[in-house]
């Protein structure tokens, strides 16, 4: 595990890159890049792979993040680790917030998506998807690392919950409903909040 001022400096590089990021954004200084990793990556996998994609991408959605926060946040809850409960609470209503906050200082159109049948009216800058899905699985996987004894365990969750961020990050590019340094970006941001979170100590009762 990161020292507490170890982890202020990763929160402090990934708050400035996705600063960087939003100003060439604003600039048009990502324009040319963000339309070639773009076709490549709706060109790869084929028309079949697209159920895996949209599986993939829910898993980062409103709906399941909610359901799953509410279970573990009510699990904490019963156990009367309240205060863990309450930072959990507070880490992915604070990093929506945030989030959204972030997309109204940049106000980046999404890219013309090709599928007719994904209606999105947000801002693009950065990917909720992408910035949620970072919050809440690597919040999940420290909260689970508490009880791992081996120091291979934690790196097993806290690998699997990056995982899952870049491929739910990497699906909304597929569909074509993010630009990928809207992704970029919302990873950062996601591990920026994170970091920054986990600094604030939490009595267990």
């Amino acid at each position: 595990m990161l020292s507490r001022n170890h982890r202020l400096t990763v929160a402090a590089i990934a708050f400035l890159l996705v600063a960087l990021l939003g100003l060439a954004v604003r600039s048009g200084w990502t324009a040319a890049v963000d339309l070639r990793l773009l076709s490549a990556i709706r060109h790869a996998g084929g028309a079949s792979f697209r159920q895996a994609v949209v599986d993939l991408t829910a898993l980062g959605g409103g709906t399941v993040l909610v359901l799953l926060n509410a279970s573990v946040i009510l699990l904490l809850w019963l156990r009367r680790e309240r205060m863990a409960a309450l930072r959990l609470l507070g880490i992915v209503l604070g990093g929506r917030f945030a989030v959204d906050l972030v997309k109204e200082l940049v106000a980046r159109t999404r890219p013309p998506s090709l599928d007719p049948g994904i209606m999105l009216h947000s801002w693009s800058f950065p990917s909720s998807h992408a910035a949620n899905a970072t919050i809440t699985y690597l919040a999940l996987a420290l909260i689970a690392s508490h009880g791992a004894v081996r120091p291979a365990e934690r790196r097993l969750l806290l690998g699997l919950a990056a995982l899952l961020a870049l491929t739910i990050g990497l699906s909304r590019v597929w569909l074509g409903v993010h630009w990928p340094s809207d992704v970029l970006a919302g990873w950062l941001f996601g591990l920026g909040w994170v970091a920054l979170t986990s600094t604030v100590p939490v009595p267990r009762r």
